[in-house]
């Protein structure tokens, strides 16, 4: 099923806030899945209900987003680094100014 349906995500979180955290056979979550696609729309919906990008897949490589969207090589995933790039800076300038 390819056909992305936001709302009804969106609903799943508020009633199950881990359930983007989940990993799947490969140790994968859903955003490490939608960074392996260069999927830039459902990586910046997974940003926006504040997934841990962070995460790391859970296999003996241990990779983040951001080093799984390097490995992925498209324009797509370029702009995907930029995104989550940003977001790990503006984390960390915010922890740090606590």
């Amino acid at each position: 099923m390819t056909h992305k349906n936001n709302r009804a995500a969106q609903k799943i979180l508020e009633l199950e806030p881990q359930a983007a955290e989940q990993h799947d056979a490969r140790g994968r979550n859903f955003l490490h899945s939608s960074v392996m696609r260069a999927d830039l729309e459902s990586v910046l919906f997974l940003l926006s209900v504040s997934v841990d990008v962070n995460s790391r897949t859970q296999d003996a490589n241990l990779l983040t987003p951001l080093f799984l969207a390097v490995q992925v090589r498209s324009h797509k995933a370029l702009l995907i680094v930029v995104v989550l790039t940003s977001i790990l800076f503006e984390f960390r300038t915010r922890s740090a100014a606590r």
